[in-house]
């Protein structure tokens, strides 16, 4: 069964844990800024856009997954290739490298059976990996997918664009590792400022709870909560902004 990577939809399970977790979030917010769970109920529709974020999260992440293990498929097919195997049975023999190291419920596995399986049925080869560039919405898949579709046309060398292709995305996946590695402090004190405001705010409302009961008492003191609220929401998203750099 072929996959579309550019959506992503949630299980049930994952429908149930967000659900639950998004719950007690929410009323945790509402105990901390508000005093009471009433204002829980104007915050259940804002679980729909939370929702979105979440498989957009989850998204990117099976996309990232699916392109490390895309960049082992190129190198698999390179070295079947340099040793004599055609171009179709190349990928026979890439999958069961990758089932071996990755375990045949793999997403590269997966995508591996079905271009197997549409070999068999006489399909060209280009119109197949052209179909899964697209289904991926990953750049490099798609270009992989673009230059096969030149080399089996014009007789280019197949194994050195498996080996360009590869090295490619070896240097990408580098920069990556790099840039991840010196944003990961700055990922890490963006998590601590976010937590921060609602440690003191619990902080002051077990030690001492009159200093601050003001703020939970008329329209004044509901409002300064809110602003606080708000400002918390759009650091969060600014922040998550400005450490999201990509190659």
């Amino acid at each position: 069964m072929k996959t579309d990577y550019t959506r992503y939809q949630l299980s049930l399970m994952e429908n149930i844990v967000f659900g639950m977790g998004y719950l007690v979030a929410a009323a945790v917010v509402c105990i901390i800024f508000y005093d009471s769970f009433l204002p829980l109920i104007l915050m259940l529709p804002a679980g729909v856009y939370v929702r979105r974020l979440f498989e957009e999260y989850k998204r990117k992440r099976r996309q990232q997954e699916l392109y490390f293990q895309f960049k082992d498929m190129v190198q698999a097919l390179a070295a079947s290739l340099s040793v004599g195997y055609s171009f179709e049975n190349a990928f026979i023999a890439a999958h069961e490298e990758l089932t071996r190291t990755y375990g045949k419920d793999a997403l590269i596995v997966r995508e591996l059976v079905v271009i197997m399986h549409e070999i068999r049925l006489h399909k060209n080869i280009e119109d197949v990996l052209a179909d899964f560039g697209e289904r991926s919405g990953i750049r490099e898949i798609h270009n992989f997918s673009q230059l096969v579709a030149v080399a089996k046309r014009t007789g280019g060398n197949m194994v050195q664009i498996m080996k360009t292709t590869a090295a490619g995305i070896a240097r990408k996946v580098e920069v990556e590792m790099e840039i991840a590695t010196m944003i990961a402090a700055k990922r890490y004190e963006q998590r601590i400022m976010l937590v921060i405001p609602f440690l003191i705010i619990g902080y002051l409302r077990m030690v001492n709870q009159s200093y601050i009961c003001i703020l939970y008492e008329g329209v004044a003191g509901r409002i300064v909560m809110t602003l606080c609220l708000l400002a918390g929401i759009i650091s969060y998203f600014w922040s998550r902004k400005l450490i999201n750099i990509g190659v």
